[in-house]
């Protein structure tokens, strides 16, 4: 290969303890793939309340950090936006 034109990958790590939150809130608001219903933040305080001690993410590594506690903060963050969505569309009919 010529100068430049390496590539570098770095390997990911398989589990994390960072905060997933955040990066997942932020990936919602771009792209708005969740289905929030009145059902989905109760649905993640249930998971939550399994205690579950790792959980396996779609694009990254597996978490081991306060799983119920990033389940109750997701579930905070579905709340805020399906209210705000409802809010948006006049209220539910």
């Amino acid at each position: 290969m010529g100068a430049g034109t390496e590539t570098t990958a770095r390997a990911a790590p398989a589990l994390t303890e960072a905060e997933i939150v955040g990066p997942a809130v932020a990936a919602e608001d771009v792209f708005g793939a969740t289905c929030l219903t009145a059902a989905t933040a109760p649905a993640m305080r249930r998971l939550g309340g399994l205690e579950p001690v790792t959980l396996g993410l779609m694009h990254g590594p597996s978490y081991n950090g306060d799983c119920p506690q990033a389940l109750r903060d997701l579930a905070g963050a579905y709340d805020e936006r399906f209210t705000a969505s409802v809010e948006r569309e006049g209220g539910l009919r």
